[in-house]
């Protein structure tokens, strides 16, 4: 009997061997290919195969099944690679090889038959994995895609807050220096002439209460620049905090966690700043107010038609009062 006879005698015990429940094979797997190696005669081979398909180890009967197709290239024989592949769920490889067993000639109707109801069956079983498959990479690229962008935003506001921080240390250095450029007048060396001693006071003390007043300003108005960069802050954290709830972004979070730190601290830097105006536009305006008050208790010693003008102290029990004419 030619081997591809006996190959195709043995059809009925393929089939049978397809359908069967496998039974474990009495000897090791060491020891099948240490029997299968010296066999060179097809039908001898197809039949270790068979017994190997039946043990279940089915990738040792993958490679006995091959030897059988280089001896004798039988259609049967790739079916049986196949059904071998399709155990081991290597679907594409079992689909490949039933349909090259249909490609060949000689195999049984009812092998043929075998053959495409288990391409029925395996193929919609391939295009729904190829499609989850698809999905899958889908998804990854998306989430990639996401991940850069929220990188791509994230340096961008890095970038964004690290410019704003750097002009308002820019404008914190030119407040400075305008503040140090400020001198205060300079005081005459002498009293007025025909005034007195209380007329020299009264004029220092207003000079150094206007420089008061000038200061409470030029801190009010940094103040004023502060609120806005506040202002502008909160908008910044209002929409960081958004951003970090409705997307779940830790990193937002903690954005939005810093930028609210600047803005407490740029919030002590407002509150000390209007009081320090405060004080200096009180403290510069009750001075401004002394001086004149000096002055108008002065009287000019050089001219007797004056004394009578101005204000007269006047103490009294208890209080403190002014008289003048004018």
């Amino acid at each position: 009997m030619t081997p591809r006879n006996a190959c195709a005698a043995t059809l009925p015990l393929i089939l049978a061997a397809l359908i069967s429940t496998i039974a474990p094979l009495a000897a090791s797997e060491a020891h099948a290919q240490d029997e299968i190696a010296p066999i060179a005669d097809p039908g001898l081979l197809f039949e270790t195969g068979v017994e190997l398909y039946r043990s279940g180890q089915y990738a040792l009967a993958i490679e006995v099944f091959r030897q059988v197709f280089e001896l004798d290239p039988n259609p049967f024989v790739l079916f049986n690679i196949g059904r071998c592949h399709e155990e081991l769920g290597q679907l594409k490889e079992a689909v490949r090889y039933y349909k090259q067993a249909l490609l060949l000639d000689g195999l049984t109707l009812e092998a043929k038959a075998e053959a495409i109801k288990r391409l029925d069956v395996l193929e919609p079983q391939l295009d729904a994995l190829d499609a989850e498959q698809s999905a899958l990479q889908k998804a990854q690229a998306g989430r990639e895609m996401i991940a850069m962008i929220l990188r791509l935003a994230k340096a961008r506001a890095a970038e964004r807050a690290s410019a704003e921080v750097l002009a308002l240390r820019a404008a914190e250095d030119e407040r400075r220096r305008a503040l140090a450029e400020i001198k205060p007048p300079e005081l005459p060396t002498e009293p007025p002439p025909g005034r007195g001693g209380l007329s020299w006071t009264g004029i220092a003390v207003g000079a150094a209460g206007g420089g008061a007043l000038a200061a409470g300003l030029l801190v009010m108005t940094g103040a004023d620049d502060d609120l806005e960069r506040q202002q502008d802050l909160k908008a910044s954290y209002d929409a960081l905090r958004a951003d970090a709830l409705s997307a779940d972004d830790p990193d937002k979070a903690r954005a939005a966690i810093g930028v609210a730190g600047d803005i407490n601290e740029l919030a002590d830097d407002i509150e000390r700043q209007q009081g320090t105006s405060a004080a200096l536009l009180i403290s510069g305006g009750a001075l401004v107010a002394v001086g004149a008050l000096l002055l108008m208790l002065d009287t000019p010693d050089d001219d007797p038609s004056a004394k009578g003008d101005g204000l007269t102290l006047i103490l009294m029990p208890g209080a403190l009062g002014f008289s003048g004419q004018f």
